[in-house]
């Protein structure tokens, strides 16, 4: 499971590029590149949004993420 990432060329993206307000989505920063990488997973399972909502900030969607693998990893067969 990872955090959406919108990235360039897609619909998401090219709408929230414009601000149509299409979807509940709006970046953290107008200046994402210089301080965020956008990773989806990183090292020891960490990852990084560069989203929220209106509804949920960075902080909460990347904690609600952690919560979900660390509840579902332990049900994994192998």
């Amino acid at each position: 499971m990872t955090v959406f990432f919108p990235y360039k060329g897609t619909a998401i993206r090219d709408s929230l590029d414009r601000g149509t307000g299409e979807f509940d989505l709006f970046f953290v920063s107008g200046d994402i590149k210089k301080n965020y990488s956008g990773f989806y997973k990183g090292r020891n399972g960490t990852s990084e949004s560069l989203l929220r909502t209106s509804a949920l900030s960075q902080t909460d969607l990347v904690g609600m993420q952690q919560q979900l693998l660390d509840e579902f990893k332990k049900k994994v067969i192998f």
